[in-house]
């Protein structure tokens, strides 16, 4: 499984602003797609907007690309003092996709994160991604 990291896409990268078309075309050669969303809410910025502004600038570049598989790791479960269950539930009301609260920091569900990317980009159920993890492992 090999992952490319892509931090930086920013609103109006389909218009070749920032590293635009250069960060796009990445993006491209991948089999899915991982979007990792800030859950904190900090700074007054709502993860449902972050997510329609990710999927906006993929479709703006290439319609093809909001198409690709994906899953949303909503980041910074371990925050207190946040709104994130309310957050998370919002945002999970309209995702095209899976998702799973995570808190990088604390390695929470990041395990969970990393199987269900192996069962999109293998194609697998649970079932055979189990199966294969515990043959490889062995």
């Amino acid at each position: 499984l090999v992952v490319a990291d892509l931090p930086g896409l920013i609103e109006g990268a389909h218009k070749n602003k920032g590293l635009g078309h250069e960060f796009l075309r990445h993006i491209e050669r991948t089999k899915v797609i991982l979007y990792i969303i800030d859950g904190s809410g900090d700074d007054d910025r709502r993860p449902i907007n972050d997510y329609k502004i990710l999927r906006r600038e993929l479709e703006l570049y290439n319609k093809e690309l909001i198409q690709y598989k994906s899953l949303i790791a909503v980041n910074k479960v371990d925050r207190e003092h946040t709104r994130f269950k309310e957050k998370f539930e919002e945002l999970q009301s309209i995702a095209h996709t899976e998702c799973i609260p995570i808190s990088a920091k604390m390695s929470t569900n990041i395990e969970e994160v990393i199987f269900k990317l192996r069962c999109l980009v293998f194609n697998e159920t649970p079932e055979e991604a189990r199966k294969n993890l515990s043959i490889a492992g062995s």
